[in-house]
């Protein structure tokens, strides 16, 4: 339960972080999400792909999103999705599929005012069983308005169908269904940050990180600590080695297989242990002058207050 609370906790905070940081002023109707294409007719053991917009008036600007999606796990299997191309550019919770519930967490700093259509995400689902699969936005999904407050916008949600049949005997057998992303164009240059603050991780250090791959999207993170081997992580991450006297690599895949990777230079890590060094040093020698002042003022008041008495 801690553990949930904290993330909780840093989910939040992180992102009442960027929203304050990054939202402009603007005024809302209603936005809305819908999929494309809205019916497909499909044959089991087929992969259909799926893919999740937002559309925006003139007046209105978005830049924080939770989305729920349900699908029927008995007719259709999520067997990949990819954010290659979406308009979210910092995932505040990485997509996660749950037997039935695929959710992802993201931002758009400075907001989205368009009146094209933006892509959100990209399903591919395996059809299983022969019925009626109904792809649903949980009306617990939120957009938030980009109004510096994260006030929730009036949105409009609408389904996706897919028919499945089971293909007549007589018909040719087709290939098994495959997913192979292929392009050779890494993920985007980043800048991971290290920071601490007292309310995440009992004030230890931890690594904040995020990147884009407009391809086929960002597949995992991985990080190494000095000459640790790497290993699968997500932002924020806490630091193992709280000395920062290791160099810190991080790695982004994407769904090819192309990699970028990052370096956090232990001595550029130890200047942040040094600066934060030199701002409790310079805390405590204030309080001390203070505490020196202060009988030093005592001490002329007692002295001069004997001389009027004498």
């Amino acid at each position: 339960m801690k553990k949930n609370n904290l993330k909780f906790k840093i989910n939040s905070c992180f992102l009442a972080l960027i929203l304050v940081s990054f939202c402009v002023s603007g005024k809302a109707s209603a936005a809305e999400i819908f999929f494309e294409p809205q019916e497909i007719n499909s044959a089991t053991n087929h992969i259909e792909k799926v893919e999740i917009f937002l559309q925006t008036s003139d007046n209105e600007d978005v830049n924080a999103f939770e989305i729920n999606i349900e699908y029927p796990f008995e007719f259709l299997k999520l067997k990949e999705w990819s954010n290659g191309n979406s308009i979210i550019n910092l995932w505040i919770k990485e997509p996660k599929n749950n037997n039935g519930i695929f959710s992802f967490q993201g931002i758009i700093p400075g907001g989205y005012n368009d009146n094209e259509k933006g892509l959100l995400m990209t399903l591919y689902f395996e059809s299983r069983k022969e019925g009626i699969a109904k792809i649903k936005i949980k009306n617990d999904s939120q957009i938030l308005l980009n109004d510096s407050l994260g006030t929730p916008a009036k949105k409009s949600l609408s389904l996706a169908i897919i028919n499945v049949k089971t293909p007549e005997k007589k018909e040719p057998p087709k290939d098994k269904p495959s997913l192979d992303f292929t392009e050779n164009i890494p993920p985007e240059p980043f800048a991971p940050i290290i920071s601490r603050a007292n309310e995440m991780y009992g004030g230890n250090y931890f690594l904040i990180f995020s990147t884009q791959d407009k391809n086929s999207g960002i597949n995992y993170y991985e990080i190494s600590e000095g000459e640790d081997p790497f290993r699968i992580a997500q932002s924020p991450y806490l630091l193992r080695n709280q000395r920062l006297d290791e160099d810190i690599r991080i790695r982004a895949v994407d769904k090819a297989g192309n990699e970028r990777m990052e370096i956090v230079p232990a001595k550029q890590a130890k200047k942040i242990e040094k600066q934060k060094t030199v701002e409790l040093e310079l805390i405590l020698f204030t309080m001390l002058l203070l505490i020196i002042l202060v009988f030093f003022a005592k001490y002329l008041y007692n002295k001069v207050k004997k001389i009027k008495q004498t």
